[in-house]
């Protein structure tokens, strides 16, 4: 698994705090959306030139397989919506209720990632350069929660571990393991951990969607049950 690489570099547009009245205000960047787009937008090509340098560094020392994953949805984070509802954004949302700007970026990322994927498949064809989707598989669980072990409804976009309470339980001026912050009391039933980073349930059921329901192809290692790919190019 080579990554996930970028993500930082996108918040820091997004959510990089600036200094008002005394406290760091994380929305500064998030409400000047169209500008902040732009900007993380521009940021697109240099990120996944970098993933594929490191891709390229590590096949030539002869690795023979390999996962590169993609981005999040990052419009359907708790620390994305919760800067969002703070600043009384009026951004639109999609069904899911993800805020769709942030997740025009995430989609950019990807399918500049996948192309770049396919470069590197052609140039290595001894070896197996798999991309998993980690945006459809987020997606997945938002779909379909209960199924896969979660609660259903506003607990599905609530940071288990944080502060601030409001409908999203993120405040980025008091971060999981600040004094104040509080831990949901089931983790395993929250996919989502610190509003940025998932739950180790969340994990090991991306980890299921990607290795054996055909999100991360071609599949790099044959398991037990393992749903077939699709060709890929």
């Amino acid at each position: 698994m080579l990554g996930e690489i970028g993500g930082n570099d996108y918040n820091y547009v997004f959510l990089q705090p600036r200094r008002t009245n005394g406290r760091y205000d994380p929305i500064s960047n998030a409400t000047r959306s169209a500008e902040s787009l732009a900007h993380a937008l521009s940021l697109v090509p240099e990120v996944v030139q970098s993933i594929a340098d490191a891709a390229k560094e590590v096949l030539d020392m002869g690795a023979t397989r390999m996962v590169i994953p993609g981005n999040f949805p990052i419009g359907c984070l708790p620390s994305y919506l919760s800067a969002a509802t703070a600043s009384s954004s009026t951004s639109p949302r999609d069904g899911d209720g993800c805020l769709v700007s942030f997740n025009v970026l995430a989609r950019a990322h990807n399918e500049r990632l996948r192309r770049a994927i396919g470069e590197l498949r052609r140039s290595y064809p001894d070896a197996k350069v798999a991309y998993a989707d980690y945006f459809a598989a987020y997606l997945e669980i938002l779909g379909h929660a209960p199924r896969l072990g979660f609660e259903g409804g506003a607990a599905l976009r609530r940071a288990c571990c944080g502060a601030g309470g409001r409908e999203y339980n993120f405040d980025n001026n008091r971060l999981c393991g600040a004094p104040g912050t509080t831990v949901c009391a089931d983790p395993s039933r929250r996919p989502n951990w610190d509003g940025i980073h998932l739950t180790q349930h969340g994990y090991r059921v991306m980890t299921e969607l990607l290795y054996r329901r055909g999100l991360a192809c071609p599949a790099a290692v044959k398991l037990p049950r393992q749903k077939p790919c699709p060709p890929v190019s």
